[in-house]
């Protein structure tokens, strides 16, 4: 692949994350909580793939930044990336599984 498709690549996605996160936010907003994983929204994020996680962990480092819980992108990372990476006694705390994917994140080099 040339480096004018991987860049034009990575434009294209920078543009399309924010509009499908604020789209599934919408759904979630129209949603209850057990099905927001199935939202038409989620699951293009998902189906993006490798290439969307680093635009995830950013999310989640800004949602860190800001001091507010992160948004719940744990169930894509999981699907996209086949890890977990959380410990099991920080399950529930939204910071700390955040924390969790952003280390694993810089030491799998999508940071």
């Amino acid at each position: 692949m040339s480096n004018n498709r991987v860049a034009g690549h990575d434009l294209s996605l920078r543009k399309k994350f924010p509009n499908l996160l604020s789209q599934w936010k919408k759904e979630v907003n129209t949603s209850t909580r057990g099905i927001i994983y199935g939202l038409p929204a989620y699951k293009k994020i998902i189906n993006t793939g490798v290439e969307v996680v680093a635009y995830i962990l950013n999310e989640f480092k800004k949602a860190l930044r800001e001091k507010r819980d992160p948004d719940l992108l744990f169930v894509a990372l999981i699907k996209i990336t086949k890890e977990q990476p959380v410990k099991p006694h920080h399950i529930g705390n939204m910071k700390e599984m955040a924390r969790s994917w952003i280390e694993w994140g810089e030491a799998k080099g999508y940071l």
